[in-house]
C-alpha cells in the first residue's frame, strides 16, 4: 500500500465518521421533535375534547331556548287567532296630544303610563290586541309586550 492510497483511505474514513456523526445527529433531533409532535397531539386532543364537550352544552342551551321560543310562539298565536270580543266599560280614549304647545316630560310620563293601565285592563277583560291598539294608540310591539308581561297575572 502506498501513501496514496492511505491518505485516500484516512478521507474516506474520516468522511465515513463524519457522516455517521451527521446521521445521529439527527436521528437524535428527529426523536426529539417526534416527541414534541407527539405532546402538542395529545394537548390538541385535549382542548378539543374540551371544546366538544363545551359545544354539546351550548347545544342543548339553544335547542331549550328554541323549545320555549315555539311554545310561547305557538301561545301567541292561540290568543291573536281568535281574540274574544268584548265589550269594555268606559273605556279611556288617548289624549289627543296638542302640537301648538310643549308638554311637561311628567306629562308625557302620565299620559304613557295611563295608556299602560287602559291597555293592561282592557287585556284583563279579554280584548284582542288589535283592539287595544286602537283604544288606547299604543304601538303592536307595546301592546304584544304588555300582553306577554302581564299573562301570569291575567290567567
Amino acid at each position: 500500500m502506498n501513501l496514496a492510497d492511505s491518505s485516500l483511505l484516512l478521507w474516506f474514513v474520516a468522511f465515513a465518521s463524519l457522516f455517521v456523526v451527521v446521521l445521529l445527529v439527527l436521528w437524535v433531533s428527529a426523536g426529539r421533535r417526534n416527541k414534541q409532535l407527539a405532546e402538542d397531539v395529545s394537548a390538541m386532543r385535549r382542548e378539543l375534547s374540551m371544546i366538544q364537550a363545551g359545544n354539546i352544552g351550548l347545544g342543548k342551551k339553544l335547542l331549550a331556548v328554541a323549545r320555549q321560543t315555539q311554545h310561547a310562539q305557538a301561545q301567541l298565536r292561540q290568543q291573536t287567532v281568535a281574540p274574544p270580543t268584548v265589550s269594555v266599560p268606559n273605556p279611556v280614549p288617548p289624549k289627543p296630544k296638542d302640537v301648538s304647545k310643549p308638554t311637561a316630560p311628567a306629562d308625557d310620563e302620565e299620559d304613557s303610563l295611563a295608556q299602560f293601565d287602559t291597555a293592561q285592563d282592557l287585556l284583563r277583560h279579554g280584548a284582542g290586541i288589535d283592539q287595544v291598539i286602537k283604544q288606547t294608540g299604543l304601538t303592536r310591539s307595546e301592546a304584544e309586550l304588555i300582553l306577554l308581561l302581564n299573562k301570569p297575572s291575567m290567567r
